[in-house]
C-alpha cells in the first residue's frame, strides 16, 4: 500500500481522497482545532512501495583458495577482488533489480579452502525487487545456474525460492553431525605402511581443541570436545600424504593435522608419532552421514555406520 506523509501522520492515498470531499470545518476539527497554514508553493507528495523479500536458495561450490565468502575489507582497504557472494550477485541482480540484497549461508569455510561435493547452503535474499519473473518461466533457474557454471571460481546447484523459514533451515544445516575433508599433509619422516594402517583403524578419536591461536581474537577461549570418526590417507610419496577426515560439525581440521602448539591433542602428529603439517584442505561434504560411501570423496572414505 502506497502511503504520504501528512504533518507527523502517515496517511493512505484513499484516506486522502476522503479529506479532500469534506468541507473546511471538518478539516478544521480532524486537524484538532488548528488552521492548516496556508499553502505557499507545491505541495510535495513521497510515495514508497515495498515488497516481500524473495528468498533465492541453493548449494555454492567454491573452487578458488583466493575468494572470501562476502566482499571482505580492512581499514578501508579491499582484501580481494571479488567474493563468493559478488559472483553470484552478478548473475542474479540483473534479472530482479532488487534495492538491496543480503547473503546468508550455514556457516563458512576459511578463505583458502575449497568447498567441493554438495556445496554449501546459501540464501540470496533480495530485497524490495523490481522485476518479478513469471511463475510460468519454469527454466529461469536453471539458466541462471548453467550461467554460474561458467565461472571458474563458484558454482551453484539445486536452486529454488524458498520463504522466511529459510533461515532456520540455515541455522540447522551449520550443526549437521559429520563433516567429511581431504587435505595434503606433509611427515616431518618417511612415512611407512603400518602408519597407513594405524591410520586406517581410528574410530570416533575423542579430540580436546583448545580456541586456535588464528582465530583467538574474536572466539572464546576455551576447550572443545570433537570426535574424529574415520581418517583415510593415501600416500603420495615417502613424506607427503592425501589425508580424508570425517569428523564432528565445528572441528579444527588444520589444527588436528598440525597440533597448534599442542593446543589440538590428540592430534595427527602423535597418531603418527611425527611433526606434522597441512597443505591445502577442501571440505569435501556437509552432511556427510547422509552421503552414499562412494561419494563421501575420491579416497573411498568409510561413513560412520
Amino acid at each position: 500500500m502506497s502511503q504520504v506523509m501528512s504533518g507527523y501522520q502517515m496517511v493512505s492515498a484513499n484516506n486522502q481522497e476522503k479529506i479532500v470531499g469534506l468541507p473546511g470545518s471538518a478539516i478544521l476539527s480532524l486537524s484538532g482545532g488548528v488552521a492548516p497554514l496556508p499553502v505557499k508553493g507545491a505541495i510535495k507528495e513521497e510515495i514508497l512501495c515495498s515488497r516481500e523479500p524473495i528468498y533465492l536458495a541453493g548449494h555454492y561450490l567454491k573452487f578458488s583458495r583466493f575468494l572470501s565468502q562476502t566482499p571482505w575489507e580492512v581499514d578501508g582497504k579491499r582484501m580481494y577482488e571479488t567474493s563468493i557472494q559478488e559472483e553470484i550477485e552478478r548473475i542474479v541482480l540483473p534479472i530482479f533489480l532488487p534495492r538491496t540484497a543480503k547473503f546468508h549461508s550455514g556457516g563458512r569455510e576459511d578463505i583458502d579452502v575449497r568447498m567441493l561435493g554438495e556445496g554449501r547452503p546459501f540464501v540470496l535474499e533480495l530485497i524490495d525487487a523490481k522485476r518479478i519473473p513469471s511463475s510460468f518461466d519454469e527454466g529461469l533457474l536453471g539458466r541462471i545456474e548453467a550461467d554460474l557454471k561458467k565461472n571458474p571460481l563458484v558454482n551453484v546447484r539445486g536452486l529454488y525460492m524458498d520463504n522466511e523459514k529459510c533461515f532456520e533451515r540455515l541455522k540447522e544445516s551449520e550443526t549437521e553431525k559429520i563433516k567429511a575433508y581431504a587435505c595434503i599433509v606433509h611427515c616431518s619422516r618417511p612415512v611407512k605402511p603400518e602408519d597407513i594402517e594405524n591410520l586406517h583403524k581410528v574410530r570416533d578419536l575423542k579430540i580436546a581443541q583448545k580456541t586456535p591461536l588464528r582465530v583467538l581474537h574474536r572466539r572464546t577461549l576455551m576447550i572443545r570436545e570433537k570426535i574424529i570418526h574415520r581418517l583415510r590417507a593415501v600416500q603420495l610419496n615417502e613424506q607427503f600424504l592425501i589425508v580424508a577426515v570425517l569428523s564432528s560439525a565445528g572441528t579444527y581440521i588444520k589444527e588436528f593435522v598440525h597440533g597448534d602448539l599442542e593446543r589440538t591433542v590428540p592430534n595427527l602428529g602423535t597418531l603418527l608419532h611425527a611433526e606434522t603439517d597441512i597443505l591445502p584442505v577442501s571440505y569435501t561434504h556437509l552432511r556427510a552421514h547422509e552421503t552414499p560411501e562412494h561419494l563421501v570423496c575420491r579416497l573411498l572414505l568409510e561413513k560412520k555406520k
